[in-house]
């Protein structure tokens, strides 16, 4: 990964900065060794061995968070992993390329072939986000939500979502530290950036609702209650973040955030990757109507 910043800009950021750079990095360094390491686990045991480990790091010195965030800002993941390690050992990582290789065998042993019956809405989807996949199966898992109606041999994008989950907890605060470094507070904007009514805003507004692979008709029907009361919010408030307090699908929020995930490993495990793919969805969405700086 690129630098996000030169090294004399990375040093002019106050050490709030640092460190919550360098918490967002471990909790993302966790979650995706958890689901890496524990391929038949659901989204509900791998957000707990996710928590017990950021538990057990949390103690860890304030100065050690901070290296570990200047490190990602410089682009050096494997420098930053090295340096998590020496408080956290992770069996069998040393560097990123460690975790990297990991995907690799896990993407090897994936089935690549897409069902005919769904390339058209891929194909849709791929182009309302600007990406195309090697993996196309990854990208219809991202857009499955999991429910009673789903076959057993359909995978549903609980692990995606998880992942996504764990992937923005990174990406979300490299993209405001890159066009942004002099944010009054990284932790805030990065939360408010990807909070489920955010991230439902970003499926809303991009168009990908239309594209939800097997919902079942509650699923449907809540789906149609957050798209109405969008589109209402939107019209009394439309440069403003009309999306506070609307009626939130989780379904459409558990979707974006697979899609991010799934994204994440078709491309490598390269958070660039994922970064210009929140700045062109979410920036125009979402990033621009919160009360943050000017238009990078």
């Amino acid at each position: 990964m690129a630098a996000i910043q030169t090294p004399f800009q990375v040093a002019a950021l106050n050490r709030d900065a640092q460190e919550t750079m360098g918490c967002c990095f471990i909790k993302t360094l966790l979650g995706i060794d958890a689901y890496l390491r524990h391929r038949e686990a659901d989204s509900g045991e791998l957000t707990r061995r996710r928590v017990m480990g950021y538990r057990a790091i949390k103690p860890t010195k304030q100065l050690t968070k901070r290296t570990v965030g200047l490190h990602v800002l410089n682009g050096q993941l494997s420098r930053a992993v090295r340096r998590l390690t020496t408080v956290y050992p992770l069996p069998g990582v040393a560097s990123w390329r460690d975790l990297v290789n990991l995907n690799y065998s896990e993407q090897a042993a994936a089935d690549h072939t897409t069902h005919q019956h769904l390339e058209h809405t891929i194909d849709q989807v791929e182009h309302l986000i600007a990406y195309r996949f090697r993996n196309k199966n990854l990208l219809a898992e991202a857009l499955r939500p999991d429910n009673a109606q789903r076959r057993y041999w359909e995978t549903p994008n609980d692990r995606l979502e998880y992942l996504g989950d764990a992937v923005l907890e990174t990406c979300a605060p490299l993209f405001w530290v890159a066009h942004h470094i002099d944010l009054p507070s990284l932790c805030d904007y990065t939360a408010e950036s990807v909070c489920n009514l955010a991230l439902q805003t970003v499926v809303l507004e991009v168009g990908l609702d239309g594209h939800i692979i097997g919902a079942t008709a509650d699923q449907l029907a809540e789906i149609s209650q957050a798209r109405e009361e969008h589109m209402l919010a939107k019209q009394n408030d439309p440069n403003g973040a009309f999306w506070k307090g609307v009626y939130l699908s989780k379904t459409l929020a558990d979707v974006m955030e697979a899609i991010f995930g799934a994204v994440f490993l078709d491309a490598d495990m390269d958070f660039s990757e994922v970064v210009d793919l929140f700045e062109r969805l979410h920036w125009p969405t979402v990033g621009s109507r919160m009360s943050a700086p000017p238009e990078p």
